[in-house]
């Protein structure tokens, strides 16, 4: 994997751990979200970092 692919991934992660934070604290300030729809949610997140990962070290 190239040293930008790297940084994109590292960054597109950052970003969305961000996301999550900003929706859990603005979240539980003004609506308690459900535990189980966060847990979808980080699920889904770690997936794609996965699949990314895989398909980044296929094509060499």
């Amino acid at each position: 994997m190239s040293k930008e692919e790297k940084i994109v991934i590292a960054s597109a992660l950052i970003c969305q751990v961000l996301v999550i934070f900003a929706i859990i604290i603005l979240g539980n300030m003004y609506f308690p979200i459900p535990d189980w729809i966060m847990k979808i949610y980080a699920g889904g997140m770690i997936t794609v970092f996965i699949v990314i990962i895989r398909h980044h070290s296929m094509k060499k």
